[in-house]
């Protein structure tokens, strides 16, 4: 049998290289006469990887919307650098306080992909948030200082406010706690979780979380 390929090769084998969507073309001759055959070769066009997020503060850490800007790509895998993933075009992930992630994202074309890394800090919740609290406490009905309640100073004026985020927790001095609230708003009247007064002699431990 002798062979044509619409490339000019002779050989039964060819190998090529085509940058765009091609048709190949073989003649097979022998004396029994002329054979033809074809294969269409799609070629897809290279991927390229390209994304912004934006930021914003949250109780659990920091809430990122990425946005996917890849060119030429049919799907994507994204790589949080937390030990999670997605393949949405399009993901929203949390992030925890006080540490530094590397964020890959990989823009995918049949048989082709390109990947692009970016960096997400996210600074500990101390750097952006004080909680205070009373330092003068006087329960007895006067209308002065008869709550104990935490105070929020948030560092950035455009930040979420962190007032739903808190839990405060108040013990006596032998652990029983004696009163609890996750806002800030909810705050201490001097009276335990039954709604009896706490005495004057009762020493009292505070922890924000």
């Amino acid at each position: 049998v002798n062979y044509l390929w619409n490339t000019g090769a002779i050989t039964s084998t060819i190998t090529v290289s085509p940058t765009a969507n091609t048709t190949y073309t073989v003649s097979a001759t022998n004396v029994c006469g002329t054979a033809t055959d074809s294969v269409a070769v799609t070629v897809n066009p290279l991927p390229v990887a390209e994304f912004k997020s934006v930021s914003s503060l949250s109780c659990q850490g920091t809430d990122v919307n990425f946005f996917n800007e890849s060119i030429n790509a049919t799907s994507w895998y994204w790589n949080f650098g937390d030990g999670t993933s997605s393949s949405e075009q399009n993901p929203k992930h949390t992030f925890s306080y006080n540490s530094t992630y590397y964020v890959t994202l990989v823009a995918i074309n049949p048989y082709c992909h390109d990947s692009l890394v970016d960096t997400i800090r996210v600074t500990d919740m101390n750097s952006l948030v004080t909680i205070t609290s009373a330092n003068v406490f006087t329960p007895n009905g006067d209308g002065a200082n008869d709550y104990f309640c935490p105070k929020i100073a948030v560092a950035d004026t455009i930040a979420i406010s962190f007032r739903q985020c808190i839990t405060m927790e108040i013990y006596d001095r032998w652990g029983v706690k004696v009163f609890e609230s996750t806002s800030e708003e909810n705050c201490w009247d001097g009276r335990t979780l039954n709604n009896k007064k706490i005495m004057a002699s009762r020493q009292i431990q505070t922890f924000f979380e």
